[in-house]
């Protein structure tokens, strides 16, 4: 079976000094995801490709070197869109809804999902959703715990050979059974045309994988 990549950016800046932040559990986040996809039906169909401390270049250079089938933003966003670090490792750079667009559009050909577990990430969801067919963003804040419960829920769906449909709709039952507030639940965006529920990425056990899509005239 092919595997699926999942190019992971996760950063913290604000947990550093001057700011005040409590630190993100970004490693216990990433431990339990792949704990779930090694407990799935196809343990060896998601490989986790893990970017610390992420920087605006590290986007790209990772993109260009992963192909990626699915992005994943751990971190903290907010009106000014997501939250990295400073180019010089210092501080903070900011990346709103119009740069992730134009990016994602430069990727649209390799990614199928962007996933972004990050505080008032929708509107970053919905520009991302326009350039790859398929995001998910909050819109409200998100605790850890949370995002975490959330983002286990929907990997380990993933690994079942479910669909982006059926993993987010398993990922939002995980919240609501640990009695998570429903504004802290993600949102599903999806482009005009796109079904997420004939997005599988993990083809089921024994089933053939699916042709790729038509791009679109």
């Amino acid at each position: 079976m092919d595997k699926i990549k999942v190019l992971l950016f996760a950063a913290d800046p604000l947990s550093v000094p001057p700011y005040r932040e409590d630190r993100l559990l970004l490693d216990e986040e990433v431990r339990r995801y792949r704990r779930v996809v090694r407990a799935s039906a196809n343990p060896d169909a998601v490989v986790f490709d893990l970017q610390l401390a992420s920087r605006t270049d590290d986007l790209l250079q990772a993109l260009n070197e992963s192909s990626p089938q699915v992005v994943h933003f751990s971190g903290h966003g907010g009106e000014d869109g997501l939250v990295l670090v400073g180019a010089d490792g210092h501080g903070t750079r900011c990346v709103d809804a119009e740069a992730l667009g134009e990016l994602f559009q430069l990727f649209r050909d390799d990614v199928r999902v962007v996933v972004l577990n990050a505080c008032l990430s929708l509107p970053q969801a919905e520009a991302i959703a326009e350039a790859v067919g398929c995001a998910i963003g909050t819109p409200h804040k998100i605790s850890d715990r949370a995002a975490i419960t959330f983002g286990k829920s929907f990997y380990r769906a993933i690994a079942f050979g479910k669909s982006v449909q059926v993993a987010y709709n398993q990922a939002c039952s995980a919240l609501s059974m640990e009695k998570f507030s429903p504004k802290e639940r993600p949102r599903l965006v999806v482009r005009a045309g796109v079904d997420a529920s004939q997005i599988i990425l993990v083809p089921p056990r024994g089933a053939p994988a699916a042709a790729p899509e038509p791009e679109a005239p």
